[in-house]
C-alpha cells in the first residue's frame, strides 16, 4: 500500500491537500470510503492469495499421495500373483495335506497387511481430496467475489472522478495520482491473484478445483 494512501484516509490540518479541497461532504465522504475500500480489498487480495498457495500445497500433496498410493497397489497386486502362483505350485508339487513352506508361511500375512494399509491410506487419501475440493470451492467463491468488489471500486471510482470534474469543476490530476493510482495497483494485484487462481485450477489435477 503506498504511503499517500495512509495519509488521505480523512481531513488534514494541510489546507493544500486533496481532501481538503473537497468542499461537498457527500464527496468528501465517498472519498473516504474508496480509500478504504481499496485498502480492504489489498488486505483480501493478501488473503486469497495466501488461500492459493495453501491449496496449492494441498493438491501437490494428493498428487503424491496418488503416486504412492498407485504404487502400493500395483506392488499388491504383483504379490498377489506372486502368492498364488507359490500356492499353485506347491498344492500340485506336495498336495494340500502338507504345511507351507516357511517363506509362503511368512508372506501371506504381511500381504495381508500390505492389503489393509492400503485401505487405510486410501481412505486417508479420499479424506484428503474431499478436503481440497472443499478448500477450493472456498476459493474459486473469494477469487469470484475479490473479483466483484475489484470491478465495483474501479466503477465507484471512475464515478467519484466524473462527479468531482462536473459537479466540482476540479481538477482530477492530484486526485488520480493518489486514489487513481491506488485502485490501478490494487486492481493489478487482484489481477495477478485471480490469474493465479485460474492456473491452480487449470493445472493437472486428480480432482476438480
Amino acid at each position: 500500500m503506498s504511503e499517500p494512501a495512509g495519509n488521505t484516509a480523512g481531513p488534514s490540518g494541510d489546507n493544500n491537500s486533496p481532501f481538503d479541497t473537497i468542499k461537498d461532504i457527500q464527496l468528501r465522504q465517498e472519498f473516504v470510503r474508496l480509500m478504504q475500500e481499496a485498502i480492504h480489498l489489498e488486505k483480501v487480495a493478501r488473503n486469497v492469495e495466501s488461500e492459493c498457495q495453501h491449496v496449492r500445497r494441498e493438491r501437490n500433496k494428493v498428487n503424491k499421495d496418488l503416486d504412492a498410493r498407485s504404487e502400493l497397489a500395483s506392488q499388491i497386486d504383483r504379490n498377489d500373483k506372486a502368492l498364488k502362483q507359490y500356492l499353485d505350485q506347491h498344492q500340485q508339487d506336495a498336495g494340500q495335506s502338507q504345511p507351507l513352506p516357511e517363506r509362503l508361511e511368512q508372506a501371506i500375512p504381511k500381504h495381508k497387511q500390505s492389503i489393509s494399509d492400503l485401505k487405510q491410506i486410501t481412505t486417508k487419501h479420499f479424506s484428503a481430496i474431499n478436503a481440497l475440493n472443499h478448500n477450493s470451492k472456498n476459493l474459486r467463491d473469494a477469487s469470484d467475489k475479490l473479483e466483484r468488489d475489484m470491478n465495483k471500486l474501479q466503477q465507484d471510482t471512475d464515478q467519484f472522478f466524473k462527479r468531482l470534474r462536473d459537479e466540482c469543476g476540479m481538477d482530477l490530476r492530484m486526485f488520480d495520482r493518489i486514489i487513481g493510482d491506488e485502485v490501478r495497483f490494487i486492481g493489478e494485484r487482484v489481477e495477478n491473484v485471480v490469474t493465479m487462481y485460474w492456473d491452480a485450477k487449470n493445472g493437472k489435477l486428480p480432482v476438480e478445483l
